[in-house]
Parts: structure tokens; C-alpha cells; sequence
């Protein structure tokens, strides 16, 4: 099946991007000259929001009530980042942060299209893909949650 193809092929390429990345940061580790000034990463949605009707009765309507969702997730993940960011203590440790939160994204935005891509052409395609952006956005959101929570109690050592 084409589909199946495609989303193997998908998840093979950002295995090895990963593990490309991975080797690269070993190799260069902390010889590498960090960015001169990180700044905390945000995530910004390339869409024009469609509305969220109290009822969603069509197709743009659920996908809009979706673009919702995502953009609340958006922002409360960019909170959580902004705080983790803020609590790193070195330049290395906060251009690696950056550098995990795009690899996060990309990955967000290519697993997503791919589920899409079962419904290619078809209305029901950017519904798939924003329902799955919510559901990576909700994952993400608990998992910087964690981290910052550890990065609290580290600190209050």
C-alpha cells in the first residue's frame, strides 16, 4: 500500500535525521561554539484561522475548532519553553534546548502530514493532520512540563 509506504519511508528519514543529529552533537560536543545569543524557541502556525462555531456541524468547522485547540497548545507550550529556557544555565545547554524544540517541530509537522496523507485528497485530510497536531502538542506540553518540574527541584537544592 502506497500509504503504509510512504509513512515507513517518513519515519526511516527522521530516524536517521535524528540519529545523524545525535552523532553530530557527540562529534562536535562541547568544543562547538554555542549561538552567540539563543533565544527561547516559539512555535508559530503558518494557517489563517478558520472559526470555531459552538456547534461544528462541516468540515472547515471542525478543522477550525481544531486550529483552536492547536494555538492554545501552542501558546502553553511556548510558556513552559520560554521557563525552561530561562532556567538552563549555560549558552551550550539553551542552543541545545532550541535545537531538541525545532527537531520536536519538524518531526510534529512531518508525522502529522503523513497521517494525513492516508486521506490525500480527500476533505477529511486537514482534519487528520490538525486533530494529530493536537494530540503531539498535548504529549509535548506534558513532557516540558516534567522537564521544568525537574529543572524546579533541581534548583531548589
Amino acid at each position: 500500500m502506497p500509504g503504509r509506504l510512504t509513512a515507513s519511508l517518513l519515519v526511516s528519514l527522521c530516524a536517521l535525521f535524528l540519529v545523524a543529529c545525535d552523532s553530530a552533537e557527540r562529534r562536535d560536543g562541547p568544543t562547538a561554539a554555542p549561538p552567540s545569543s539563543p533565544e527561547p524557541p516559539v512555535i508559530s502556525e503558518g494557517f489563517t484561522l478558520l472559526p470555531c462555531p459552538a456547534t461544528p456541524k462541516s468540515t472547515l468547522d471542525f478543522e477550525g475548532c481544531a486550529e483552536h485547540r492547536i494555538l492554545k497548545l501552542d501558546r502553553a507550550i511556548n510558556a513552559v519553553a520560554e521557563k525552561i529556557f530561562r532556567r538552563l544555565a549555560t549558552k551550550t545547554a539553551r542552543a541545545r534546548f532550541v535545537r531538541a524544540e525545532r527537531a520536536w517541530l519538524t518531526y510534529r509537522r512531518a508525522a502529522c502530514a503523513s497521517r494525513a496523507d492516508v486521506f490525500e485528497g480527500g476533505s477529511a485530510a486537514r482534519i487528520v493532520s490538525a486533530e494529530c497536531v493536537v494530540a503531539q502538542n498535548r504529549v509535548h506540553l506534558r513532557e516540558l512540563k516534567a522537564f521544568e518540574q525537574r529543572l524546579r527541584w533541581k534548583a531548589s537544592l
